[in-house]
């Protein structure tokens, strides 16, 4: 199967390896030449993996057009700010490509069953399980919504709250992601899948993850100077979905309180410390 990945970030080397070990034939796209060069010369980096090296097989570029052309499969695994200007430039190249939308993470939803097939023979295998479902707009939410919680939990790590706060605070999420879920029209069942409790366990338990270490950055209440240099250098999806969520809840006019809380703390920079009173205090 060919394939084009892309992405050379931490998420798009290590899903290449996955994809390798498949016998998929790899071409990586970067926007950026200096990392392309870096990456044929050496076949790693440093900076996001140290100790790891891709494939020799795997071919890069840095032309959208080349990346597309001839593929079965095209995997998309860039920052969830950069997919629309990306998108535009793939309009012009696509036909009849098979597209897997990885920046949320390995949660396969499709209701095509030949792009379900391919994205199976691409990535399933001995340690990756993937289960699919025609639920494309729980899938969504799931995917976007866990980054955001992924904040308060780190939060609540920053203020040394206990792991009964945090439990409370997944039991709470789970609730209003159903509720987001309904309000727009997707299967609240998805909540209990892989892609729901199961990545929202993981993001937010799991101190590697960029948002929590955000989130606990807030909780302690560090330098506005310190943050701005967190961001910078710190790819945090759930900040950055965290706008426009809040953005698409009020359009829709669904009142989702942590949602309103969570912005904010991270955004308009409230004391954190109102996460726990609120979390007490919630019906």
């Amino acid at each position: 199967m060919k394939v084009g990945l892309f992405g050379c970030g931490a998420y798009g080397m290590a899903l290449s390896s996955i994809m390798i070990e498949n016998d998929c034939d790899i071409t990586m796209w970067t926007k950026f030449e200096q990392e392309k060069k870096e990456l044929e010369e050496t076949r790693k980096n440093e900076r996001l993996i140290p100790n790891f090296s891709i494939s020799e097989k795997i071919k890069l570029t840095t032309s959208v057009e080349e990346c597309i052309k001839d593929k079965d499969l095209l995997v998309i695994a860039i920052p969830a700010a950069f997919i629309d200007s990306l998108a535009v430039e793939m309009k012009p190249y696509i036909k009849d490509n098979h597209i897997l939308i990885a920046t949320k993470g390995i949660e396969l939803a499709t209701e095509n069953e030949e792009t379900e097939k391919l994205v199976k023979q691409a990535l399933a295998n001995s340690y990756i399980k993937l289960r699919a479902t025609k639920d494309i707009i729980g899938t969504e939410i799931c995917g976007s919504i866990k980054n955001v919680i992924a904040l308060s939990a780190g939060m609540l790590e920053g203020l040394g709250a206990n792991d009964s706060t945090t439990a409370m605070l997944l039991t709470e999420a789970i609730h209003d992601m159903r509720e987001i879920i309904d309000a727009f029209h997707g299967d609240k069942k998805t909540v209990l899948s892989f892609a729901g409790f199961g990545d929202l366990l993981l993001t937010c338990t799991s101190v590697k993850s960029r948002n929590f270490r955000f989130g606990k950055l807030l909780g302690e209440k560090r330098s506005k100077e310190e943050i701005k240099e967190f961001l910078a250098n710190t790819t945090v999806e759930g900040f950055y979905t965290l706008e426009s969520i809040y953005k698409l809840l009020k359009d829709k006019k669904v009142s989702i309180p942590i949602i309103d809380l969570i912005y904010d703390i991270a955004v308009e920079g409230k004391n954190p410390e109102t996460l726990l009173t609120f979390l007490v205090e919630k019906e």
